[in-house]
């Protein structure tokens, strides 16, 4: 999916430019060491990202 983002307050919001209906909600619990994790706002599930370089 191409988009755009904002961070603000430990709050990151995903969407997509061409249709509102695409959007997602996130709670930043973490980043260290190249690893993000974060919490759905919706489902309380919680995702964990890791940079690959």
């Amino acid at each position: 999916m191409m988009g755009s983002w904002t961070f603000k307050e430990c709050s990151l919001h995903v969407f997509n430019d061409s249709n509102d209906k695409i959007s997602f909600d996130y709670k930043v619990l973490g980043l260290s060491k190249g690893i993000l994790t974060l919490q759905d706002r919706d489902s309380g599930e919680t995702s964990v990202y890791k940079s690959v370089r």
